[in-house]
Protein backbone atom coordinates (compact mmCIF):
# COMPACT_ATOMS: atom_id res chain seq x y z
CA UNK A 1 0.00 0.00 0.00
CA UNK A 2 1.31 3.42 -0.86
CA UNK A 3 0.28 6.70 0.68
CA UNK A 4 -1.51 8.92 -1.80
CA UNK A 5 -3.47 11.92 -0.57
CA UNK A 6 -6.32 12.52 -3.03
CA UNK A 7 -6.76 16.10 -1.79
CA UNK A 8 -3.20 16.88 -2.88
CA UNK A 9 -3.10 15.11 -6.22
CA UNK A 10 -6.62 15.98 -7.34
CA UNK A 11 -7.91 12.44 -7.02
CA UNK A 12 -11.61 11.73 -7.01
CA UNK A 13 -13.08 8.45 -5.78
CA UNK A 14 -15.41 7.08 -8.43
CA UNK A 15 -17.40 3.91 -9.02
CA UNK A 16 -15.60 1.64 -11.48
CA UNK A 17 -15.96 -1.93 -12.64
CA UNK A 18 -13.58 -4.82 -12.38
CA UNK A 19 -11.75 -4.24 -9.13
CA UNK A 20 -12.58 -5.95 -5.83
CA UNK A 21 -14.01 -2.95 -3.99
CA UNK A 22 -15.78 -1.45 -6.98
CA UNK A 23 -13.98 1.85 -6.45
CA UNK A 24 -11.03 3.42 -8.16
CA UNK A 25 -9.23 6.73 -8.24
CA UNK A 26 -9.23 9.14 -11.12
CA UNK A 27 -7.29 12.37 -11.21
CA UNK A 28 -6.98 15.63 -13.05
CA UNK A 29 -3.89 14.77 -15.12
CA UNK A 30 -2.41 18.29 -15.04
CA UNK A 31 -2.79 18.60 -11.25
CA UNK A 32 -1.41 15.10 -10.75
CA UNK A 33 1.63 15.88 -12.91
CA UNK A 34 2.38 18.98 -10.79
CA UNK A 35 1.92 17.01 -7.56
CA UNK A 36 4.35 14.31 -8.69
CA UNK A 37 7.08 16.91 -9.01
CA UNK A 38 6.56 18.02 -5.40
CA UNK A 39 5.38 14.98 -3.41
CA UNK A 40 7.48 11.93 -2.64
CA UNK A 41 5.19 8.90 -2.31
CA UNK A 42 6.36 6.57 0.46
CA UNK A 43 5.13 3.21 1.65
CA UNK A 44 2.67 3.48 4.51
CA UNK A 45 3.81 0.33 6.34
CA UNK A 46 7.55 -0.14 6.77
CA UNK A 47 9.84 -2.33 8.87
CA UNK A 48 13.56 -1.57 9.11
CA UNK A 49 13.17 0.92 6.27
CA UNK A 50 11.66 -1.57 3.81
CA UNK A 51 8.02 -1.90 2.78
CA UNK A 52 6.34 -4.47 5.02
CA UNK A 53 5.41 -6.65 2.06
CA UNK A 54 9.08 -7.23 1.25
CA UNK A 55 9.94 -7.93 4.90
CA UNK A 56 7.07 -10.38 5.38
CA UNK A 57 7.78 -12.13 2.09
CA UNK A 58 11.43 -12.63 3.03
CA UNK A 59 10.49 -14.04 6.45
CA UNK A 60 7.82 -16.28 4.88
CA UNK A 61 10.27 -17.65 2.31
CA UNK A 62 12.88 -18.31 4.99
CA UNK A 63 10.36 -20.11 7.25
CA UNK A 64 9.13 -22.32 4.38
CA UNK A 65 12.68 -23.25 3.48
CA UNK A 66 13.54 -24.16 7.09
CA UNK A 67 10.38 -26.28 7.36
CA UNK A 68 11.00 -28.00 4.03
CA UNK A 69 7.66 -26.81 2.63
CA UNK A 70 7.36 -26.15 -1.10
CA UNK A 71 4.62 -24.61 -3.21
CA UNK A 72 2.90 -22.74 -0.37
CA UNK A 73 1.82 -19.14 -0.78
CA UNK A 74 1.05 -16.67 1.99
CA UNK A 75 -2.51 -16.47 0.65
CA UNK A 76 -2.97 -20.23 1.15
CA UNK A 77 -3.26 -19.49 4.87
CA UNK A 78 -6.53 -17.65 4.18
CA UNK A 79 -7.93 -20.82 2.60
CA UNK A 80 -6.73 -22.90 5.56
CA UNK A 81 -8.22 -20.46 8.08
CA UNK A 82 -11.61 -20.47 6.32
CA UNK A 83 -11.58 -24.26 5.92
CA UNK A 84 -10.83 -24.85 9.60
CA UNK A 85 -13.65 -22.49 10.57
CA UNK A 86 -16.26 -24.22 8.41
CA UNK A 87 -15.11 -27.68 9.56
CA UNK A 88 -15.62 -26.58 13.17
CA UNK A 89 -19.15 -25.42 12.43
CA UNK A 90 -18.80 -21.67 11.89
CA UNK A 91 -21.87 -20.60 9.88
CA UNK A 92 -21.00 -19.36 6.39
CA UNK A 93 -22.66 -15.99 7.02
CA UNK A 94 -20.50 -15.48 10.13
CA UNK A 95 -17.38 -16.59 8.24
CA UNK A 96 -18.28 -14.15 5.46
CA UNK A 97 -18.18 -11.28 7.95
CA UNK A 98 -15.03 -12.50 9.72
CA UNK A 99 -13.15 -12.89 6.44
CA UNK A 100 -14.43 -9.69 4.86
CA UNK A 101 -15.93 -11.39 1.81
CA UNK A 102 -18.79 -9.66 0.02
CA UNK A 103 -20.65 -12.79 -1.08
CA UNK A 104 -21.27 -16.31 0.19
CA UNK A 105 -19.93 -17.58 -3.15
CA UNK A 106 -16.52 -16.16 -2.24
CA UNK A 107 -16.67 -17.84 1.19
CA UNK A 108 -17.38 -21.16 -0.52
CA UNK A 109 -14.41 -20.60 -2.82
CA UNK A 110 -12.12 -20.28 0.21
CA UNK A 111 -13.65 -22.73 2.71
CA UNK A 112 -13.05 -26.36 1.79
CA UNK A 113 -14.04 -29.55 3.59
CA UNK A 114 -11.29 -32.12 4.11
CA UNK A 115 -11.73 -35.76 3.06
CA UNK A 116 -11.78 -36.78 6.76
CA UNK A 117 -14.51 -34.26 7.48
CA UNK A 118 -16.62 -35.53 4.57
CA UNK A 119 -16.03 -39.17 5.58
CA UNK A 120 -17.79 -38.67 8.91
CA UNK A 121 -20.97 -37.85 6.99
CA UNK A 122 -20.63 -40.82 4.63
CA UNK A 123 -19.91 -43.38 7.34
CA UNK A 124 -23.41 -43.41 8.93
CA UNK A 125 -24.91 -44.18 5.52
CA UNK A 126 -22.57 -47.13 4.93
CA UNK A 127 -23.29 -48.62 8.36
CA UNK A 128 -27.04 -48.84 7.79
CA UNK A 129 -28.50 -51.69 5.80
CA UNK A 130 -29.83 -50.64 2.45
CA UNK A 131 -33.64 -50.64 2.26
CA UNK A 132 -35.17 -53.71 0.64
CA UNK A 133 -37.05 -53.16 -2.59
CA UNK A 134 -40.15 -54.86 -1.14
CA UNK A 135 -40.14 -52.41 1.77
CA UNK A 136 -40.21 -49.41 -0.53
Amino acid sequence: MRYIDPTINGGVKTQTQGDKSGYGWTADVQRLDKARRVIVVESVFVCHGKPVYQTVTAAWTKALKRAGIRDCRWHDLRHTWASWHVQRGTPLQVLKELGGWETLEMVQRYAHLSADHLAQWVQPMTMQAAPQLAAI
